[in-house]
């Protein structure tokens, strides 16, 4: 047995990338992305001639009554990542997950409207998609989960709360009604600076576990789906949680690791159960300030959310570029 096989025996697994070349591997139960994601497919030579494809359909729809206030270089992007998503479908058993412009990441009615938006180009890109199948990707700050309370319970659309560092966060989006969560294991900014460790990585791993526990008690039926993972050994540390997404190549790792139970790696959903106290943080989402309090608890949490947003803005715009250069061509 694998190391991967073990994972799936404790776990559902989804798969954290884009790359269609993964689904030799299948099946997964979701798979996510965000803008960092869509990029590389972007930037790939032999999707170039899709690219321009594209631009025609944002064209034909761009400043129409169906997307309305909308720049043609940001509908083109929302199209490029319904696009790659939507190859996944035949190759998850559950839901592609597509963000947000996290431009509108402190802007609860732009991400409403974006997020609806999201979902009327699944229906342009492939007519008969069922919309059951989709999830849209949302900061969780205090906007940005009550935009999701409003989706779930206005337009019956599936919303997955990322880049989550905190119980107050996970709190308040089994509150809104969040189909899933994302809570970041590493900070994001790990992922692009050679070198640098989130010293502060335990306290994701700890959040999982306490998130999951928190909901199984309170009968809340959100997901707990970690992200943002940099090795096997902390994929494996999350074995026992309802679903995980995992990055290529540690999916690949995995696959070609035998699982020897003797040298497992302890998961923390293992652990001593912690039955914590939540009454305080119940109703955050009535008070921005309580809010913000709550996630300037623990030192760096405000840093990280603020810091995640501004690396998928730089890498929004850079998709933008890219769109606009096709629209142009």
């Amino acid at each position: 047995m694998s190391c991967l096989d073990y994972l799936r025996s404790r776990s559902k697994v989804s798969c954290d990338t884009l790359d269609i070349s993964i689904t030799d591997i299948a099946p997964f139960e979701d798979c996510t992305s965000n803008q960092a994601i869509s990029i590389s497919e972007c930037k790939k030579p032999e999707n170039s001639d899709k690219l321009m494809a594209l631009a025609i359909l944002a064209k034909q729809h761009a400043n129409t009554p169906a997307f309305p206030n909308v720049e043609a270089s940001e509908l083109l992007v929302h199209i490029f990542q319904v696009h790659f998503a939507l190859k996944f479908l035949d190759f998850v058993e559950g839901r592609v997950h597509i963000q947000v412009n996290p431009n509108n990441a402190n802007n609860e009615q732009a991400i409403f409207e974006d997020a609806k938006r999201i979902i009327k180009l699944v229906e342009v890109v492939a007519p008969g998609t069922p919309r059951e199948r989709i999830s849209v990707k949302i900061p969780s700050t205090y906007q940005g989960l009550r935009a999701c309370r409003r989706l779930e319970r206005e337009e019956n659309i599936r919303t997955l709360a990322t880049t989550l560092f905190t119980i107050g966060q996970a709190v308040a989006a089994a509150e809104a009604g969040c189909t899933y969560i994302a809570p970041y294991v590493n900070a994001l900014k790990v992922h692009f600076v050679e070198g640098w460790k989130d010293q502060t990585v335990e306290r994701g791993f700890e959040l999982c576990a306490l998130a999951q526990e928190v909901y199984e008690r309170e009968g809340w039926k959100t997901t707990v789906l970690p992200a943002s993972l940099t090795s096997p050994v902390e994929v494996l540390r999350l074995a026992g949680a309802h679903n995980i997404t995992v990055p290529p190549n540690l999916l690949r790792e995995l696959a070609a690791r035998e699982h020897v139970a003797e040298q497992s790696v302890p998961s923390v959903y293992d652990g001593e159960r912690k039955n914590p106290d939540i009454h305080d943080l119940k109703g955050l989402l009535d008070s921005e300030e309580r809010f913000k309090q709550e996630l300037a608890t623990l030192n760096g949490n405000m840093e990280k959310l603020n810091q995640a947003i501004e690396i998928f803005n730089s890498i929004q715009k850079e998709l933008q570029a890219i769109a606009s250069l096709c629209l142009q061509a």
